[in-house]
């Protein structure tokens, strides 16, 4: 068998058997959620191992990361690169500043409020950037 990918497998495997061996221990202790988290963590395997063993699925991958790449350079210039991360900085700086200023908690919650809504414009940005751009 051919790896395509060996840092996707790696991660793959590290984090999906973590997950699954994590969620699945805590769905036998009776938390019931457990189990949809097992169910998104072999989901979230499965393609992963696709991308990784795979000539076609790696194929793919190579393809929508270079199309992604494009569109961020066309939409935001240098910032390009650093744009489809910016919600997780938000998040990070969100969870700094609730760990190292736990008396004002409502600024990293702002940080993490504004993570999904920083995502959420970027998706419409993006899309309506590739509507413009078929017509």
């Amino acid at each position: 068998m051919k790896v395509y990918h060996r840092k996707v497998l790696f991660f793959t495997l590290i984090a999906g058997i973590g997950g699954i061996i994590y969620f699945g221990g805590r769905f036998l202790q009776g938390d019931t959620l457990g189990i949809i988290w097992v169910i998104i963590f072999a989901i979230l395997m499965k393609q992963g191992l696709t991308i990784a063993l795979t000539e076609k699925g790696y194929a793919r991958e190579a393809a929508r990361v270079q199309i992604s790449r494009e569109i961020y350079s066309e939409l935001f210039g240098k910032f390009g690169r650093v744009m489809p991360y910016g919600s997780l900085i938000l998040y990070c700086i969100g969870a700094v500043c609730v760990y190292f200023i736990p008396t004002k908690v409502w600024l990293g919650l702002c940080f993490m409020i504004a993570a999904p809504v920083y995502y959420l414009w970027l998706m419409w940005t993006v899309k309506r950037f590739l509507e413009k751009k078929n017509k």
